[in-house]
Formats: C-alpha cells, structure tokens, sequence
C-alpha cells in the first residue's frame, strides 16, 4: 500500500492551550501523515505560540511562524476519526462524533516549564515525532 492509497482521515491534537505541544504536533503531521489526512489542532484555552516552539520546527525545516493558535472548535466536529490529547489538559474535550477514537500522550509541555530551554522543546518536538510515525503505522495502516 502506497502514502497515496490511504483512504482520508481526519486527526485533532488537543492540548490546554495551542501554542507548543498541539501546535508541534499539527505542524509536524501535516508533513509526516498521508497526504490525503487532515490535520488540525487546538487548544482548550487559546495563548500565544512560544517562540522556541517556532524555532525547533524551523530547526527540521518547518517554517510556519504566520499559523495562528487556535481553539479546541476549529475541527469539523463530525469528521475527526481521532483525537490525542497531549499532556493533561485537565479540562473537557471538544465534542466530536461518537465515532472518534481517544488516545493521550503523556508529554511534558515545556511552555508549562517555567525556565524551559531549547533542550526541553527538543526532546517534546522529537517525541512528538516519533509518536507521529507510530500513530500511522499503529492506527492509519490499521484502519485502511
């Protein structure tokens, strides 16, 4: 099976606010995930992205410094087949069709991290990644 031949999805990365984990994961899958999937993200609160956020990904070649942070009700609510929730926002999910799939990422949140160096937002946009390529080869492949 070719990326091409993966029928659509639609995926929404949930996180307290949208400026770093969500923020990292919707850029990142954008260009990781199937061309065919939709990727948004959204934040329970909407905050200002952190600009070391900005420079990890533009460390990897993603330059995305005009997206603007969102909230949680940007998705279309009947068309997300899964939601991931990283760190722990502690607070209600969006609503979504019934049909949607849950899953959580632990990840500490470096914008939560008072003092939080490049380091830190590193090794959250390195795992973030990793987790990326397994969600398609765990989930995407599984459900085609």
């Amino acid at each position: 099976m070719t990326r091409t031949q993966i029928r659509d999805r639609n995926i929404l990365f949930v996180c307290r606010d949208n400026g770093c984990l969500s923020f990292l994961a919707e850029s990142m899958a954008q260009r990781l995930l199937p061309p065919k999937t939709q990727v948004f993200s959204g934040g329970l609160k909407q905050d200002k992205i952190d600009p070391k956020a900005l420079q990890v990904l533009r460390e990897i070649g993603i330059d995305i410094s005009s997206q603007q942070v969102k909230g949680k009700d940007i998705a279309p609510k009947h068309d997300i087949d899964l939601i991931v929730v990283l760190g722990n926002p502690g607070e209600v999910l969006p609503t979504v069709a019934p049909s949607a799939r849950h899953t959580t990422w632990n990840i500490s949140d470096p914008c939560r991290e008072p003092g939080a160096d490049l380091n830190a937002f590193r090794h959250a946009r390195d795992e973030i990644s990793a987790r990326i390529g397994a969600l398609f080869l765990d989930h995407w492949r599984n459900l085609a």
